[in-house]
């Protein structure tokens, strides 16, 4: 199975948060050995660091406050050391990601139980079985709505006190709009999901099986002609239009 933060280049496409290159210069004083970056969260995988013009790789970063600290055997840079660090800068770091599309999978199955579930003790070896592209686009499209979500709860607060002067009045009917946004957005994923429950159901839906989807509609190797079709957790050969209708806004 692969790794969750696997997904993270493609989502990050996705949300249009692929980073910006940021190069930054110092000046070692041969005491110094802890630098910050002005740009944050970063890419680990972006940093490149320089002395005099040198690759070195004698140092530690975080990448959520920014903080490069250098280690043994460099440490302090010696004085007049030109100290020069290449890095993107993103606006979500890795861990929030991986968590938010964790988050996302757990919403889309709470929805129809396909049969995916994400494994693992810590985020670093979170692993989840590999979806067809089309679940996986919708696991990107919940994980961007989650997001979005959290996002305009933020601006509402923020909103609703605009008399406290934490948000200008004029900015509430933006609120409102980011609203009707949002529930375009989570239709269009309702919508998205059905017909993909139905082309992986294609075949005959009836009742009865261990496991959701066993003949696996969702690998592949594409929709089988037993497949099965899962609703609120329990096998059903009731067709996707005779479903219950319509869901809220999730709160969580």
């Amino acid at each position: 199975m692969p790794l969750l933060s696997s997904y993270l280049t493609e989502l990050r496409q996705e949300l249009r948060d692929s980073g910006v290159v940021r190069t930054e210069e110092f000046i070692g004083n041969g005491t110094r050995e802890t630098w910050i970056l002005r740009n944050i969260p970063i890419i680990t995988a972006s940093v490149s660091v320089f002395l005099d013009g040198v690759a070195t790789t004698h140092y530690t970063i975080n990448t959520t406050t920014g903080i490069l600290t250098f280690v043994h055997p460099v440490n302090a840079p010696a004085n007049g050391t030109e100290i020069e660090v290449i890095y993107s800068s993103v606006k979500y770091n890795d861990s929030m990601l991986c968590n938010y599309l964790k988050k996302a999978i757990e919403k889309v199955e709470s929805i129809y139980t396909i049969g995916y579930s994400v494994t693992g003790t810590n985020m670093g070896d979170w692993t989840v079985d590999a979806p067809v592209s089309d679940l996986l686009q919708i696991w990107f499209e919940m994980t961007k709505f989650l997001l979005r979500r959290d996002n305009l709860k933020l601006a509402t607060e923020d909103s609703v006190n605009w008399r406290d002067g934490d948000k200008a009045f004029d900015e509430v009917p933006g609120v409102i709009a980011m609203r009707g946004l949002l529930s375009q957005q989570w239709d269009s994923i309702m919508w998205d999901l059905e017909r993909l429950i139905l082309e992986g159901t294609i075949g005959a839906m009836k009742a009865g099986g261990a496991t959701p989807l066993e003949y696996g509609a969702f690998n592949a190797t594409g929709p089988g002609t037993d497949d099965y079709l899962w609703w609120d957790g329990e096998v059903s050969d009731t067709p996707i239009w005779e479903m219950p209708e319509g869901n809220p806004i999730p709160d969580d």
